[in-house]
């Protein structure tokens, strides 16, 4: 049974760890917008 078991885990981790890595990147990315938009409105 844990023998089995393995590379399902395995293959869930790193699925995990992709999705968990496209967040990081969306999360930068709308961080990065916000700030520009934050430096706009301190401009005005």
């Amino acid at each position: 049974m844990g023998l089995h078991q393995t590379p399902l885990i395995k293959e869930q981790q790193l699925e995990i760890y992709k999705t968990s890595q496209q967040a990081d990147i969306l999360m930068k990315s709308q961080l990065g917008r916000h700030f520009i938009l934050l430096q706009h409105i301190a401009k005005i």
